[in-house]
């Protein structure tokens, strides 16, 4: 997980990159969705304890580390799927009249939350890409220190989406 000056940055931080864009195009397309569809959302107030959260959270984050098992397709459509459907909602609900609900509700944890979906699943990506092309070239599936650089990365996902399920739980009103 270096960069050199001959390589650029590593193959692990490229995925993450991937990643984020891929969540970030998903929520834009989600957003002009609920704008071309003139839809409206009202947000309700749930209250849920930061367990439930962080909960639901590492449920998310390990329906993406199923790109480890399709050469990291799953994590690919995981990511459009989160993407669009919060873009959808977020935007329906701004159009709604609810923008001020929308930012105090969710504004404070996306993101702790949003980078902890994107360093795990860029992690998923990076590895999950590895192994088919290893296993495609019929090579040892797992190099020295791919599991360690694996997990380093989902603990600072699952760092991050601590945090953000404590903000939410606590600061977060919606």
């Amino acid at each position: 997980m270096t960069e050199t000056a001959h390589h650029g940055p590593s193959k692990e931080r490229l995925a993450v990159g991937l990643a984020a864009a891929t969540l970030t195009v998903a929520m834009l397309a989600g957003a002009l969705a609920a704008y071309a569809s003139d839809a409206g959302l009202a947000p309700t107030r749930v209250d849920v304890s930061a367990l439930e959260v962080f909960r639901t959270n590492i449920t998310v984050l390990g329906g993406l580390a199923l790109g480890l098992f399709t050469g990291g397709l799953a994590t690919v459509v995981g990511l459009l799927q989160n993407g669009l459907v919060f873009g959808y909602a977020i935007a329906a609900a701004t159009l709604s009249g609810h923008g001020g609900a929308v930012a105090t509700g969710v504004g404070p944890h996306l993101l702790p939350e949003l980078g902890g979906f994107v360093v795990g699943a860029g992690a998923d990506l990076w590895l999950g890409a590895t192994l088919a092309s290893r296993f495609l070239r019929r090579r040892a599936l797992l190099a020295r220190g791919d599991l360690r650089t694996w997990l380093r990365f989902q603990g600072a996902a699952v760092l991050l989406l601590a945090i953000g399920a404590i903000i939410e739980a606590v600061v977060s009103h919606v």
